[in-house]
């Protein structure tokens, strides 16, 4: 457990509400420990940039580098160490613990070596991973990002505490002296609030000087916009873009977008002759936008955090804005910008690996005495400078990624140095593997007792192993009491109802669906936490957090609609599946709708014929959208991949082949550590293989039919189902069973009252979504 990185290695993660920040290790896994303690993982409730394998078309088993995306982390670790070893490669440098491993490119595809192993000569794997193929053409894969992408930003940011303080002081049955003491506002405040005639300040659009929009849709126009700003911008009370005087095309694309994108024009336009033109727009909730989503003065700018999850072509447009401001092309083509902001450079070169671009960063001292737009001499400092070559430059006419130099990361140097302070890991990434490092290297790391020191096993030292295995439903029972202490339930709250509900669920998702069941609550004005409050808690964790925000057209809600109620309608005539829960076609997460089914109990075994109902279910949703529409959409993908994973163990791990028989294929669990390969071991012929895929393809296809079938003789029931979600949007079990049933659905309840807001759990850090066991999981869209 001692192999871990120094604390300045950045690596990029995706917090619990869905930001993506680039940090630091250090500040990521600082907060979870105390002052001075060490050594003991502690659970992790984030997600961080790791790999996603492809699989091997020759058959081979290799690990071979697929694309990036975020996977979860189940803990972090930190310890101190007193020495460290330095690795110098082609594109930057990281420092790690001896027993530490990286990634290594091979003939036979990506292995592990123990840092205090690697040799000068060794290729590290890193973003982008570039692949020559036998003819010209270059593979690169890196980061798979979407290639829809549909997302608005509220211009207005109202305090969430605000907002529950007015909305209380309206709604509360006191006299307007009780409630204006209670908030610390005046008697009149509180009486013009009652009576509608004034908000809050910062709920007010009356006190802004220009009608802007509520929200604002992200667009690559707004991206080369926000660009501009983190190159030529600050904001205080006012939006200001200084340029120089002889930038006239820049200065119209800017005045040409605002007028666009927010309706303004510039207030004034300060000219200093022959030096720099400034345009102000002096609006107090504008520069509030820009400073929330870009940063307000130069050394705080940094990079807009949906552009890690949005499409090529809005990344390049922020690029082609900042590049205007702070960079130049040469006569050769090759791109360079420069800044005195680390951060905003190192965000900027991660998003160009992540998007298959080869850039590189260097560092340099800037000279006292410089001016920026004809302002103030500046004094000496350290800057940064992001480079693209002429083959990896974007924004040169007729530019194709197909065209990239493969640059490898071959180690330099290796060298050992004293080193006194804390060393930091991530725990449980899938395959071990997680990017970090100022050129994201492909980091990797285990626990498992396998390559611990023999020493360490011996008898008379640690020769007692204990199994933590996941709690079953009287244990869930408990954590859940002891969590619940000391707060205010509601008298439908019933302990043993939660405690079935969570199969699969550890000690670390329970205190999570406590904590954010009482968060719901707060928001709410509940004086309790109700059951309702912990249903939806129990679907945010597995799930992730509703998306109403998500804009959606009428025929892509169809397509959602027809296929969450494919996955159900099969799920409901398959006697293996678990009771339907809930269906939905509210987005959660990254998925356009799910269908949660919950088990009635907790299972150990699971049976041949509850397998190929599951597969059954899951291809629901595909087999309703070429019923209904006669096309298929990509919103089966992680259906299909859940599926074929599932008949690729049913035929070589569990012997659940009738062909070929109770046999075991290849050693999956064998994942050597310290440079052997990472792979499944083949102990089988070709022939043998081929009968595999075969198998693996007949039992999907097998699955598919079935699930065609029950949905052509039950076509009445697919329609009710997908009529009623287009409608409601949500059905609940009840619901749902009197649509199957030929029985009217029941009325929706009405809403709960909102009360006085209760006080909200101290956050917890929680273990990942659960699926590793039997816990219930959603089939998304």
């Amino acid at each position: 457990m001692a192999a871990s990185v120094t604390g300045d290695t950045p690596i990029l993660i995706k917090e619990r509400d869905g930001r993506v920040r680039l940090l630091p290790i250090a500040e990521v896994v600082d907060r979870y420990y105390a002052p001075g303690e060490e050594g003991v993982e502690k659970p992790a409730d984030f997600m961080a940039l790791g790999l996603v394998p492809r699989h091997d078309p020759r058959g081979n088993h290799a690990l071979l580098f697929g694309h990036s995306a975020f996977v979860p982390v189940r803990g972090v670790f930190r310890h101190r160490v007193n020495e460290i070893y330095e690795i110098e490669f082609a594109g930057g440098t990281i420092r790690a613990t001896g027993n530490h491993s990286v990634f290594v490119r091979t003939r036979q595809g990506l292995v592990t070596k123990a840092v205090a192993e690697l040799q000068p000569g060794d290729v590290l794997v890193a973003l982008p991973y570039k692949v020559n193929r036998t003819s010209r053409a270059r593979a690169v894969r890196a980061h798979r990002f979407p290639q829809a992408f549909s997302m608005e930003l509220p211009l207005y940011e109202e305090p969430e505490e605000i907002r529950a303080a007015y909305e209380w002081a309206v709604a509360a049955p006191l006299p307007q002296a009780a409630v204006a003491a209670a908030l610390g506002v005046s008697q009149t405040t509180s009486s013009k609030w009652r009576r509608g005639l004034h908000l809050p300040r910062s709920l007010s659009r009356v006190t802004s000087r220009h009608a802007l929009p509520e929200k604002v849709p992200v667009t690559p126009e707004l991206c080369r916009l926000l660009g501009y700003f983190a190159a030529d911008g600050y904001s205080r009370k006012e939006v200001v873009f200084s340029l120089g005087a002889d930038e006239h095309e820049e200065i119209e694309d800017i005045r040409r977008l605002m007028r666009e994108i927010f309706g303004l024009e510039p207030d004034r336009i300060r000219e200093e002759p022959g030096q720099a033109i400034h345009l102000v727009y002096p609006s107090k909730p504008l520069a509030d936008f820009f400073a929330r989503h870009v940063g307000r003065t130069a050394w705080n700018k940094h990079v807009p955090a949906f552009l890690f999850e949005a499409p090529f072509e809005y990344f390049v447009e922020f690029l082609r804005g900042y590049a205007r401001g702070d960079g130049y092309i040469d006569a050769r083509g090759k791109l360079e910008i420069t800044s005195v902001n680390r951060q905003l450079i190192l965000e900027l070169h991660w998003l160009c690996r992540m998007h298959g671009l080869n850039s590189y960063i260097s560092t340099f001292r800037a000279r006292a005495g410089r001016r920026i737009a004809g302002g103030k001499p500046l004094p000496a400092t350290r800057a940064y400078r992001l480079g693209l070559g002429r083959w990896d430059n974007p924004l040169l006419p007729g530019w194709q990624r197909e065209n990239s130099r493969a640059h490898l990361p071959v180690i330099r140097s290796v060298r050992r140095i004293p080193y006194d302070g804390y060393v930091y890991d991530l725990c449980g990434c899938q395959y071990e593997a997680f990017f970090g490092g100022e050129t994201p290297i492909l980091l990797h790391n285990t626990n498992r007792p396998d390559i611990l020191d023999p020493a360490l096993l011996r008898p008379g030292r640690f020769d007692r192993r204990v199994i933590l295995d996941r709690p079953d439903v009287k244990g869930r029972e408990a954590i859940f009491r002891v969590h619940l202490r000391g707060k205010p339930l509601d008298d439908d709250v019933d302990v043993s109802v939660l405690a079935r509900a969570t199969p699969g669920f550890v000690g670390a998702d329970i205190a999570n669906v406590v904590n954010e069941a009482a968060i719901l609550a707060a928001r709410k004005n509940k004086k309790k936490i109700s059951m309702k409050d912990f249903e939806e808690a129990i679907e945010k964790v597995i799930a992730g957090p509703e998306r109403k925000s998500r804009i959606i057209t009428e025929r892509e809600k169809r397509i959602i609609a027809y296929h969450e109620a494919g996955h159900a309608v099969v799920a409901y005539y398959l006697p293996n599946c678990d009771p339907i829960h809930k269906v939905t076609i509210i987005p959660r997460g990254m998925a356009g709708g799910y269908t949660l089914a919950l088990p009635q109990e907790d299972r150990t075994l699971w049976t041949r014929s509850k397998f190929l109902d599951d597969m059954a279910m899951a291809l629901g949703g595909r087999a309703a959208e070429e019923i209904v529409f006669g096309d298929i959409t990509t919103g089966a993908a992680e259906d299909l991949e859940r599926v074929t994973e599932l008949a690729r163990a049913m035929v070589t791990r569990y012997g659940m082949s009738e062909k070929l028989g109770p046999m075991v294929f290849g050693k999956k669990e064998e994942l050597i550590f310290l440079g052997k390969e990472i792979a499944e071991q083949r102990d089988y012929s070709d022939a043998v293989a081929q009968e595999i895929d075969a198998e693996v393809r007949r039992l999907v296809m097998e699955a598919y039919e079935r699930a065609k079938r029950i949905l052509t003789e039950h076509r009445d029931k697919l329609e009710a189902v997908a009529q009623k979600l287009i409608e409601m949007e949500t059905l609940d079990a009840e619901t749902f069973r009197a649509i199957m049933e030929g029985r009217l659905p029941p009325e929706p309840k009405a809403p709960e009252a909102p009360g006085p807001s209760p006080q909200p759990a101290a956050p917890q850090p929680s273990a990942p979504t659960p699926g590793t066991g039997p816990a219930p999981v959603p089939v998304p869209a």
